[in-house]
């Protein structure tokens, strides 16, 4: 049986270890805190007091090198995550990374898929805290352990090209934001088809980083279609299209169009108003651009 979720029976280990790939997300979600953001902090205490005390209960029953072990440590770092917890969350993480390399024999061993999905969770946390050239450094060395692992088209692979991406974004890297996001977004293409949530994600990110460089003909371009994308496939008040909205509105604000930008700025605050709530960051956001912009109207009448 699984040790993380205690809900998956598996016939032997070796069995269990292959499975791990598929059944990873599945255990996370049987036992992540993933759910903590509608409980209260004591809620959120107790869960962690018990994954704490699972990890425990496991470790001394199998060891601190077991697969078991190895994946319910992951969990606890997920549950650590979920409470704000990062700094905590990677030294259980950096624990579990090392007790992984101690013990692979070689490519082929299953506990190479935890291993790997442990670098990714501390790529992400050392991003949270603000380590990014510790991140980065973790990126590209995942990059070329997911192409070894998965292949160069796998989703895995994709995951990682388009956080190495983000990555590079956040530290104003955007010659080598705008070069991983265009690979990785005929790639998702290829992969995923035109229309997948993940293949316009990339490309709103793309658009996001050629704007930033000035190159406003071909950011439009891709605002526009990631809008109307979006718009046909996950409908108008989506809040992944009321992004993509708002992107486009401030696409046309740069470029002069104003009377086009307080437009879309107003049917995408009052849409974000409706499906997220007056207080939510992005509606605020909204109205803070909105009221900017009719205040740049009326100075010019």
């Amino acid at each position: 049986m699984c040790g993380g979720c205690n809900s998956t029976n598996y016939c032997d280990q070796v069995c269990q270890k292959t499975h791990w790939k598929h059944h990873k997300l599945e255990c996370c979600n049987n036992y992540s805190t993933t759910k903590c953001v509608h409980k209260d902090q004591q809620e959120c205490s107790m869960e962690e007091a018990m994954m704490k005390l699972r990890y425990e209960e496991i470790k001394a029953k199998y060891g601190e090198y077991h697969f078991d072990t190895l994946q319910c440590s992951m969990l606890l770092a997920d549950c650590l995550v979920q409470r704000g917890r990062f700094k905590t969350a990677k030294l259980v993480l950096n624990e579990c990374t090392r007790n992984c390399k101690s013990v692979i024999n070689d490519s082929s061993d299953p506990i190479n898929c935890i291993l790997y999905d442990s670098l990714n969770f501390l790529a992400y946390v050392e991003r949270e805290l603000g380590n990014y050239s510790a991140a980065e450094k973790i990126c590209k060395e995942q990059l070329d352990n997911s192409v070894v692992l998965f292949g160069e088209n796998d989703p895995e692979t994709l995951l990682v090209m388009s956080n190495l991406g983000y990555i590079y974004s956040e530290q104003s890297n955007f010659i080598a934001a705008e070069n991983i996001y265009s690979k990785c977004f005929e790639m998702h293409k290829k992969v995923f088809g035109d229309n997948h949530g993940e293949t316009l994600e990339v490309m709103n990110r793309l658009g996001l980083v050629m704007s930033i460089r000035g190159q406003k003909k071909a950011a439009g371009k891709l605002f526009l279609e990631c809008f109307n994308k979006r718009k046909n496939v996950l409908g108008t008040d989506h809040p992944a299209t009321l992004e993509s909205m708002a992107n486009l509105a401030m696409h046309y604000n740069l470029i002069g169009r104003v009377v086009k930008a307080e437009e879309m700025y107003k049917e995408c605050f009052d849409r974000r108003t409706l499906v997220l709530g007056a207080s939510h960051p992005d509606t605020v956001m909204t109205e803070a651009f909105l009221t900017t912009i009719q205040l740049r109207l009326t100075d010019s009448i």
